[in-house]
């Protein structure tokens, strides 16, 4: 997954009527656990670039 997809899912997460939280596990759960580990993995990275 690159940073624009991660995004993209993120604003499709913050715009359903639920709490972020809920909608993103509900997005991670439609996935295929090559496509969640992706996921991670650039969420790390982007965790990683914040906190330097």
């Amino acid at each position: 997954m690159d940073t624009e997809a991660f995004w993209r899912m993120r604003d499709a997460a913050e715009d359903d009527d639920k709490p972020l939280a809920n909608s993103m596990a509900d997005h991670l759960a439609a996935m295929s656990a090559e496509e969640i580990l992706a996921f991670e993995h650039c969420c790390s990275r982007l965790r990683d670039a914040v906190r330097r």
